[in-house]
């Protein structure tokens, strides 16, 4: 059990959370957080034919992770996954089904880019909360500020996932208490907390796999918009015979509207985004890292590849110069041209993905 007396309740007068569910902009699921050094994850080289069987289960991996969640009343294994949860076996195994379904993705997405895999030696490890105060304490435990991960949590420490049901969150119940008074006010938010609770759960599912599959430095060293995008991607309806780029994340790309849609110059300066760490500035920054990963990947996935493979304590430390030639080297150098064609090509989108947002029903089977 964690220490609960390091518990907190938020107290915010309009939340990120609460803004995205009455305003519809919504933060970034988890800001970076520390630079601790990764655990020894047990992987061996993947081929093409292993890399989508299930994942076996470790020893003694299931009592350890119910230690993990003090009031775990379900484990569902599911065929890459292990979640403990304090909810039903059926919102568990829901759970489970939705981070399958994230794991295959990133193995066609990897394919695409021509990446090769590690193959995890056992399954991943994930906690379903469904009461916020365990969530928080297991932030709290994890030394992880509670308004840096809204409902959700990858830490690299524990290898272990941690989700929160919307439906237990202060902010969730605070929108529907002020929307009690306008139906159509009310069914706008539980839509769209429909949508958040989906992507919140594909974020962090994508984090954890692209960590576990060797898509990301386990040291923490591949840059933050480039692993935050590749993340992101996975923010829409996933498809088996769909890449997770051929979707649209329409909530990140009405964000990017709103945040940049006055024209190119609205955008912050993209060289130092791709080679300065201290250039990424949180909630928005995340359609941007979003809008760019998609764009790079769209046009150039070999060069993606190699950027990540490049990804590494070295390349952390080279001068900015060093780091803007070698993304040119794959894409060009972000100059204004260079911005405003990613500016044109994004608002595009955005123009599609504001009527889908629109008149798009909640995503079905929401647990």
């Amino acid at each position: 059990m964690w220490p609960r007396g390091r518990t907190r309740r938020l107290v915010r007068p309009l939340s990120f959370l609460l803004a995205t569910l009455l305003l519809t902009v919504s933060p970034g699921w988890a800001q970076p957080t520390t630079s601790r050094p990764a655990p020894s994850v047990p992987t061996s080289r993947s081929t093409a034919s292993d890399d989508a069987e299930p994942l076996p289960i470790g020893p003694s991996e299931q009592p350890d992770l119910l230690d993990v969640l003090p009031r775990a009343t379900a484990i569902d294994v599911s065929d890459y996954f292990l979640i403990a949860g304090d909810d039903s076996s059926r919102e568990v195994a829901h759970i489970g089904r939705q981070l399958d379904t994230v794991y295959r993705a990133n193995l066609r997405l990897a394919k695409h880019l021509g990446i090769t895999l590690r193959r995890p030696q056992r399954k991943l490890r994930v906690v379903w909360c469904t009461k916020y105060a365990d969530f928080i304490g297991f932030l709290n435990y994890c030394r992880v500020d509670p308004d840096s991960a809204i409902l959700g949590h990858f830490d690299t420490d524990l290898d272990v996932t941690v989700l929160c049901a919307l439906q237990s969150h202060p902010d969730w119940k605070q929108a529907l208490s002020q929307a009690s008074a306008d139906e159509q006010l009310r069914r706008r938010i539980e839509k769209r907390g429909a949508l958040i609770a989906r992507n919140l759960v594909q974020h962090e599912a994508a984090h954890h796999t692209q960590h576990a599959l060797g898509m990301v430095s386990a040291d923490g060293s591949t840059p933050t918009w480039l692993k935050e995008g590749l993340a992101l991607l996975f923010e829409v309806p996933l498809k088996d015979d769909r890449l997770p780029q051929e979707q649209l994340s329409n909530m990140r790309l009405h964000e990017f509207e709103l945040l940049y849609g006055a024209g190119p110059t609205s955008l912050p300066d993209l060289t130092r985004l791709v080679t300065d760490e201290s250039a990424w500035c949180g909630s928005a920054c995340y359609p941007l890292a979003y809008a760019l990963t998609k764009y790079l990947v769209e046009r150039n996935p070999a060069g993606v590849a190699a950027l990540l493979h490049d990804s590494g304590p070295a390349a952390a430390s080279q001068p900015t110069s060093e780091k803007l030639q070698r993304f040119a080297r794959f894409f060009g150098t972000p100059d204004e041209q260079w911005s405003t064609h990613f500016w044109q090509v994004t608002m595009k989108l955005a123009e599609r993905a504001r009527a889908k947002l629109a008149d798009s029903p909640a995503p079905a089977n929401q647990p």
